[in-house]
């Protein structure tokens, strides 16, 4: 069972609402904003959105705000204009509406919504995040741990929402591994960051660079990878452990009235574009 109590873990029943949704053809996966409801993470299946458009998501329009699919649009602008209507909340009380969670994978044609009110904070239990993915760091590809929210190869995938992602990172959990305990910079992820660098020289396959456990080299918080048409709006996010919105490979991304809050980390870049195209950031 998925509770919000800032202390069940959440990640399994996440993960099979968004495979239910995306079986049904798409749609929100809804994470409610306080437990109570009787409905702890709530699939809001609506085929008419997924269907309503041109099918491929991409009309090929002059902004990236048309690129879209239509099933995107229609539900992020009704949400926007929700969330101007109710104050944003950045502290939850007595732990509740946090919802406590491992990576999260987004598959196609779904939508994770976490909206005002709820929050999901990510675990510190570094194995939770294998095994590897394929990812990038710092321009160089690698196998290493999951980004906190990733897909590959997905198409049609948002995230939005007026509520809280929180990396759970400080200077004891993935920080430390870049600032090292004297918080000067001389933290174990360097060796590990030339040991990396060292296979690409030596064209070594992607496939073989297996970082991970045993290895200090930091994940970032959503990292979709070879996806197209995505959309990550309104929502706020804090406790990065590495850079926050890192899309690679991808085609046609919109990132829109995102606030990023993660001042004392290192290497906390609000949105790194790498190898993308048709990118629309703005608010």
């Amino acid at each position: 069972e998925c509770v919000g109590d800032g202390k069940s873990d959440c990640t399994l029943a996440i993960r099979d609402a968004i495979a239910a949704c995306h079986a049904a053809g798409g749609g929100r996966v809804v994470v409610p904003p306080a437990p109570g409801s009787g409905i702890d993470v709530d699939v809001d299946v609506d085929l008419a959105y997924a269907g309503n458009g041109s099918g491929n998501g991409n009309d090929n329009g002059n902004d990236n705000g048309s690129i879209m699919s239509s099933w995107l649009r229609g539900r992020s602008h009704d949400d926007q204009q929700q969330a101007q209507k109710q104050p944003q909340k950045q502290k939850q009380q007595d732990n509740i509406g946090i919802y406590m969670t491992g990576p999260i994978v987004l598959l196609s044609n779904v939508n994770l919504h976490v909206p005002n009110g709820a929050t999901l904070r990510f675990v510190r239990n570094k194995s939770a995040y294998l095994p590897p993915v394929r990812s990038r760091y710092e321009g160089v590809e690698l196998m290493n741990y999951s980004p906190f929210i990733y897909a590959y190869g997905e198409t049609n995938i948002a995230l939005t929402g007026g509520g809280i992602l929180d990396g759970n990172a400080d200077e004891v959990n993935w920080w430390d591994w870049k600032l090292g305990p004297d918080l000067d910079d001389r933290g174990p992820e360097r060796y590990d960051r030339k040991i990396l660098f060292q296979m690409m020289e030596e064209n070594v396959p992607v496939s073989e660079r297996m970082f991970g456990e045993g290895y200090h080299i930091r994940p970032n918080f959503i990292g979709p990878f070879r996806c197209s048409n995505v959309l990550i709006e309104d929502v706020t996010i804090i406790n990065s452990p590495m850079w926050t919105i890192h899309p690679t490979f991808c085609t046609n991304v919109t990132v829109r009235g995102v606030t990023v809050n993660s001042p004392h980390g290192p290497n906390n870049d609000g949105c790194v574009v790498d190898s993308s195209q048709n990118v629309l950031i703005e608010d």
